[in-house]
């Protein structure tokens, strides 16, 4: 038992679990707060500094967290350093992250779905598109499976790249491993048909995820009218405004 703010809590799990619950709420201090609170009570614990990481944007604090684990002879897990690439990839500092990634594999930590995801998204926002597929190629190797969000991010950055033909050939590799796509996989498709002037293509994808039962969100109808309105399909664009309105959740 434990009393943290007021409030008395039977084991870590429920401080977690309530960490969580602040969270979904927007509130990240009073959520990290509590963590510090029970990583002091508990300092044992690895997933709470997990949990911390994870609530933290600033690359120095997470670092900071991370030495306490050190300090505490903890033994960082592959969620540890999931947490910690993705904090330095977002702030844009990926030779950090790459580095954490080389000590995680130095530490023998086997990387996951989520590893490569992650690294994928980094290194092919970055647009360093030979680093994308040596990663992917690594996580074929170590027979890992791909899952949507891994073909979603290598779909989109050969997308952004201008590799059209190898983003086309993600997405039918995809669907031979038996992955259902979603509405971010329709709209990476859909931005690449545009960005080719290809309205008709686009315009089979709509089709298809009316098919497959995947609602279009407003990022998907704005793209259609744009694509659809360049190439002069009037019609078309106002079949999106007439979809827009059966789903009146799509309007802001």
């Amino acid at each position: 038992m434990a009393k943290f703010n007021g409030k008395k809590y039977r084991n870590v799990k429920e401080v977690s679990s309530e960490a969580k619950e602040l969270r979904k709420k927007g509130l990240i201090y009073e959520a990290r707060k509590l963590l510090w609170l029970a990583i002091a009570k508990w300092p044992k614990y690895i997933f709470l500094f997990n949990q911390l990481i994870s609530y933290t944007k600033d690359p120095d604090k997470a670092w900071e967290i991370f030495e306490k684990i050190r300090k505490n002879e903890l033994a960082a897990d592959v969620y540890t350093y999931n947490a910690l690439i993705n904090i330095f990839g977002k702030a844009e500092k990926i030779d950090k992250a790459w580095s954490i990634f080389d000590d995680m594999r130095k530490a023998q930590i086997a990387g996951d779905v989520i590893t490569y995801s992650i690294l994928i998204n980094i290194f092919g926002r970055a647009g360093q598109i030979d680093k994308v597929w040596q990663i992917f190629e690594e996580m074929q190797k170590a027979q890992i499976a791909g899952d949507v969000v891994t073909y979603n991010t290598l779909i989109n950055v050969l997308g952004r790249a201008g590799q059209a033909d190898k983003a086309w050939q993600m997405f039918e590799d995809m669907q031979k491993a038996i992955i259902s796509i979603d509405v971010f996989t329709c709209n990476t498709l859909i931005a690449i048909c545009g960005r080719a002037g290809q309205a008709d293509e686009a315009w089979h994808i709509f089709e298809e995820m009316q098919k497959a039962q995947i609602v279009g969100d407003a990022i998907t109808c704005n793209m259609l009218i744009d694509i659809c309105g360049k190439a002069g399909q009037t019609e078309r664009v106002w079949r999106i405004f007439d979809y827009i309105e059966k789903d009146l959740q799509m309007i802001d």
